[in-house]
Formats: structure tokens, C-alpha cells, sequence
């Protein structure tokens, strides 16, 4: 018997990500299944995580297969819970709730259709043409924003979401005891990882798309005065990653969900460097929360919520101008020169974690939102809360 199903565009890449945060700070009670259609293999960093998602058939999400799949499996839920505007979860969500008549919810952790925003109308048609064989295509994307009105009620990941389509503010937190720094010591982390344990380290973790800043950020590197060691993690592709390593950057590729504490841990700070892109400023970078949870600084761009979730008059790292290096350039050197202060923002960073973005956090947020919505599903009990 299921309460909530979680309803994700495809199983097989990032989307996954933040359904199985929201199944996980629900956990419990109310019953959360995770369910979706595929494009392919369980995505790789949470292949091995519990509980497993239910895989829709597929490929084409909206496909009598997919909706009869989805139908069965949410006879007798009080709940559909979209993620992302995108027709594998929306869309599929919205049909099946229509005809079972359970109200449809929509979490956005992304401005989807913004990824190409800065891109010519001509490009962009030609761009939507040339996609149409994938349901999440930039014509799709735009088309289901349409949608988005139909919902029961909206949670976004960040304000710019939230200027842009209203809801209420839900970040995709963190489990903040997996994540635990007591769990994850540094210099065995570093071990693990083949890093010196006697220069300071700062960590770039996620996929090296291009507003996420990494050339911008291996530029810095270039031109520091104080030793630093860059660890870049999630680098799948190869000619990169030799470039990564011919440059100085100890590079680790791929990695499953459960050893991000590790590959985290062994740094000093983690580096935020994003452009100043309409994507960028609607997203919340998870490792950001992922960091914070562990303890570590945060050197960030001044792009979307940055001030608001590391500055402040106690800050959890440094936050400096987009498209600025030598602000960037100056930020390395006073993390890597600075401990006292690292230490500082370190306590500030797992306070932040613990109380705004954890689980339990996360948990209150929702509850109180589907009660305020008239969802009598159940509450767990838990000692934590």
C-alpha cells in the first residue's frame, strides 16, 4: 500500500536525485513509492540505493503501458508527486490523476526549458525539431510549463523558481546523519583517495557542464600564489579527465551516491564556481547541501541563492562575484591560507545543514504543506523530529 508516488521523468539520469530525497525525509509514514519511466540502466550514483524504484514501461512515458503500469501501482494513494515539468513525470502524473481522481503535487528543482533560453528563437525551433524523438526535448519542456497551473500545489528547490512559477520553497535537503563528518574523517578519506594530507585541498564535485564553471575555476588554479590541491569528482569523460590531470587536479570519475561522503570528506572546501546563466540561477547545487552537511566551507559565485544559504553575518564559506577571476583567485587563497577561519565556517556550514536543509527539516516543511492542503495521509512518530 502506497500513500505518495513520486512520479520522476527518468529513472536512468539526475531527475532521480531529488524523488528519492523527498521519499527519504518522508520515509516512514507517510508510504512513499518511487516511480518513473526509463531510458535506460537505474542511474549510476544511486543505482544501489533503497528502496528501489519502480521502473514504468517504457520509452515513450505517456504509452497505455506506462499509464496502466502507473494506474495499478497508485490505486488507493492519496497523492501523485511530480518531479520536474517534463511529460515522464507531469504529464504521466496528470493523466493518471485525472483518471483515478487523486490530486497531482509538482516539485521543480530546475528551470528545464531555461537551458536554452539564452539560444536564438530560430535555434531554438531547430534545436526542438531536431529532438522530437525525446520526451524531454526543449519543445516538450516548454509545452508542459503549461501545465503546471493544473497542480494541486507547487514546491520549488530556489527563489528563482519560486519568482517564476510561486509555490512554496522546498529545498532538496540531506540526510545530515548519513553525511555526518564524524563518520567520514579526513585523513582517512584522503587515503582512500591517494591525496597528500598536508596541503589543502578544495573539492569541485558534480558534472562538468558548462555553467558550472569549471574552466573558470582551473583558470584560478592556474594563477595561485599558496599550494592548493583541486580534487574534481564526477568526471565521466576521458579526454577531460587527462586534461584534469595534465593541469595538476587529482580527478575521480563517476561515483555511486553512498561514497560522496568520502570523496567530500577528504576535502578542506568545496568550489562552487557557477556562471551567471537563467539555468544557473534557478538551480540549488545538491552538493552544496551535501558539504554543508560534512562540515565544509563553501566558495560559491554570487549566482541564484548563494548569499542566502552560505553568507550572512555567521557565513558558511565565501561568496564572490560571477565572472570576477580574480575574486575567485582571492577566495582559493583565503580558504586555503586561512583555517582559523575555515574552522569557523565549517561550524556554521553543519549547523545550516542540520537545522534548515536536513531531513527532518525537510520533513516538517512537507508535512506541514500537505496538511495545510488537506491531505490526510499518515505522520510518522519519530524520536528525531
Amino acid at each position: 500500500m502506497t500513500d505518495i508516488v513520486c512520479v520522476v521523468a527518468d529513472l536512468a539520469r539526475n531527475p532521480l536525485y531529488t524523488a528519492m530525497q523527498f521519499a527519504g525525509a518522508l520515509g516512514g509514514a507517510p508510504r512513499v513509492t518511487v516511480a518513473g519511466p526509463s531510458s535506460g540502466p537505474l542511474w549510476p550514483p544511486m543505482a544501489q540505493e533503497a528502496p528501489r524504484p519502480r521502473e514504468l514501461p517504457r520509452p515513450w512515458p505517456w504509452t497505455p503501458a506506462a499509464r496502466r503500469t502507473l494506474r495499478e501501482l497508485a490505486r488507493g494513494a492519496h497523492l501523485l508527486y511530480a518531479f520536474k515539468a517534463m511529460p515522464g513525470s507531469l504529464g504521466l502524473a496528470l493523466g493518471v490523476g485525472r483518471g483515478l481522481d487523486i490530486p497531482v503535487a509538482l516539485h521543480l528543482d530546475d528551470w528545464d526549458a531555461g537551458f536554452f533560453h539564452d539560444v536564438s528563437p530560430l535555434r531554438r525551433w531547430g534545436r526542438g525539431l531536431r529532438d522530437l524523438r525525446n520526451p524531454s526535448g526543449d519543445l516538450y519542456l516548454r509545452g508542459m510549463e503549461r501545465w503546471i497551473p493544473e497542480v494541486a500545489f507547487l514546491t520549488v528547490s530556489s527563489r528563482a523558481l519560486q519568482r517564476r512559477f510561486g509555490g512554496t520553497l522546498v529545498r532538496q535537503g540531506v540526510d545530515v546523519h548519513r553525511f555526518d563528518p564524524a563518520l567520514h574523517p579526513q585523513d582517512e578519506a584522503r587515503a582512500r583517495l591517494g591525496l597528500p594530507p598536508d596541503v589543502p585541498v578544495a573539492v569541485f564535485a558534480g558534472t562538468p557542464r558548462a555553467h558550472k564553471g569549471l574552466e573558470d575555476l582551473l583558470g584560478a588554479m592556474r594563477r595561485l600564489r599558496v599550494p592548493l590541491q583541486l580534487l574534481v569528482a564526477g568526471v565521466a569523460d576521458d579526454a577531460l579527465a587527462g586534461a584534469l590531470r595534465a593541469g595538476g587536479a587529482t580527478v575521480r570519475g563517476s561515483y555511486a551516491f553512498s561514497q560522496s561522503g568520502w570523496v567530500l570528506g577528504a576535502a578542506d572546501f568545496a568550489v562552487i564556481p557557477q556562471r551567471d546563466s537563467p539555468f544557473a540561477r534557478h538551480q540549488l547545487p545538491a552538493k552544496l547541501l551535501h558539504a554543508q552537511a560534512l562540515a565544509l566551507p563553501t566558495l560559491i559565485t554570487d549566482v541564484g541563492d548563494a548569499h542566502e544559504l552560505v553568507g550572512g553575518s555567521a557565513p558558511a564559506g565565501l561568496v564572490v562575484p560571477a565572472g570576477d577571476p580574480d575574486a575567485l583567485v582571492e577566495g582559493l587563497e583565503t580558504l586555503a591560507c586561512d583555517s582559523g577561519r575555515r574552522a569557523r565556517m565549517a561550524v556554521e556550514a553543519r549547523r545550516r545543514a542540520v537545522h534548515e536543509h536536513g531531513w527532518p527539516a525537510m520533513r516538517d516543511t512537507l508535512e506541514a504543506l500537505l496538511l495545510q492542503e488537506g491531505f490526510s495521509v499518515p505522520r510518522a512518530e519519530r524520536a528525531d523530529s
